[in-house]
């Protein structure tokens, strides 16, 4: 029996026990628009993102969110900051854009958002961005997509890293930068992990295993690529909730049936396609180049599963090799790890709920903190009853377990004032 799956939980975790958010990719969005001479320019930067540079403080009373007025507190040196940051050059000219205020917006991330207009003596051809925010100083796998408009009788669009954070518009945007966002998106995605952690309890076989990953691959890329053209697509608040949801409901369903009796093909393709849209929600927050949109997808759509196959084959080959060397210690491991990825399933669920239905909630305290551990029971008490009336009691015995370390882990959070 394979039960890859068991190790998994120690890489979804932080050393501090904390949380870490499901889609950690730091992102900013920089468009640009030429007419004639003039070139206006709007910088769109997450707020989590601003958080992680040492240097503004944002969170000056400790309280683990900014405010409205620590942003207007910090403005002088948020704006300092960026300024430094980003150099624009067309034809033999160079600007440094100046903003003179910010707005705040709350859509499916929280931004801030700074405008700047320059002239230009001479209408340019070219247009240059360099850009060296955030990488040395906050977070080094920041991506910054840009668009320019005006330029070209279509939008341009670019996706600078730290390893690519200079672009002559149009040069043809690499390859390799959609081909590693995708991969890095997967591997820092701790949802998308902990969900293939759980496809493999239900795995017993080397077939079954190629089944079930070949059934999320194709799920998942039906969904990505119909999302990622316009057809067909979900809001974020259906679709993280319900990728959280889909870790604890796989992982009790296959220790539930057993790894001989399970079909993970099933879930995996069923919530593959969840999945998808979740790849697809990020990637549209990046756009693809308009001259190179399915070279550009294509290659998102591989580095996702490279991260895949790199996540997946070592847990398979661990799960072997202690299954067959270990046998009398297999089972005891299996159970500790599903209890660490459904605890970890249900932080998830109840932190994402919260998020998109209940954005106003204050966690700080108890009465925050009673509201999550109320969002974690409704699944865990659900699947407890159902476990019942199919006489599993090593089931439901796991369920419950899992809900009462996620209910020590908030007590030590308000305990120690987070």
């Amino acid at each position: 029996m394979l039960i890859g799956g068991w190790l998994a939980f120690a890489t979804l975790m932080g050393g501090d026990g904390s949380i870490a958010d499901p889609h950690p990719m730091s992102i900013s969005k920089l468009e640009m628009e030429l007419k004639e001479s003039q070139l206006d320019l709007h910088l769109r930067v997450q707020i989590l993102t601003l958080e992680e540079v040492p240097s503004l403080n944002l969170d000056a009373d400790g309280d683990g969110a900014t405010s409205d007025q620590e942003l207007r507190a910090a403005w002088g040196d948020i704006r300092a900051y960026l300024q430094a940051g980003l150099l624009i050059s067309g034809n033999e000219e160079a600007w440094v854009p100046e903003f003179s205020e910010f707005s705040r917006v709350q859509e499916d991330w929280d931004w801030l958002l700074c405008s700047s207009t320059t002239s230009f003596e001479q209408t340019p051809s070219i247009l240059q961005v360099q850009t060296g925010l955030f990488f040395q100083d906050g977070n080094p796998d920041h991506r910054m997509q840009v668009e320019v408009r005006g330029l070209r009788t279509i939008p341009l669009r670019a996706l600078l890293s730290a390893e690519y954070a200079d672009h002559i518009f149009d040069s043809p945007q690499p390859f390799s930068e959609y081909l590693k966002f995708g991969f890095v998106h997967v591997l820092e995605g701790l949802d998308h992990l902990a969900f293939l952690a759980a496809l493999l309890f239900g795995v017993g076989t080397f077939l079954g295993l190629l089944t079930t990953v070949t059934a999320f691959t194709l799920a998942h890329t039906m969904t990505l690529g119909l999302s990622a053209i316009g057809v067909w697509s979900l809001a974020p608040a259906w679709v993280e909730p319900g990728i959280a949801l889909s870790i604890v409901a796989t992982l009790w369903l296959h220790r539930g049936q057993g790894s001989q009796s399970s079909r993970a093909w099933r879930p995996a393709f069923g919530f593959g396609l969840l999945h998808g849209f979740g790849f697809a929600g990020l990637l549209g927050e990046i756009g693809l180049p308009e001259h190179a949109q399915w070279v550009s997808l294509c290659s998102f759509n591989l580095g996702v599963e490279l991260a895949q196959l790199v996540a997946v084959l070592p847990l398979a080959g661990l799960g072997w090799f202690v299954s067959r060397k270990l046998p009398d210690k297999a089972e005891g491991l299996a159970r500790l790890a599903a209890l660490g990825l459904g605890t970890f399933g249900l932080m998830t669920w109840s932190n994402l709920v919260s998020t998109y239905a209940l954005p106003g909630i204050h966690t700080a305290g108890w009465d925050g903190h009673l509201t999550l551990a109320g969002l974690a029971a409704l699944p865990a008490i659900g699947a407890a009853v159902i476990a019942h009336k199919k006489h599993s009691p090593k089931l439901r015995g796991e369920i419950l377990t899992c809900l009462f370390l996620y209910a020590l882990y908030l007590t030590g959070r308000v305990t120690a004032g987070g």
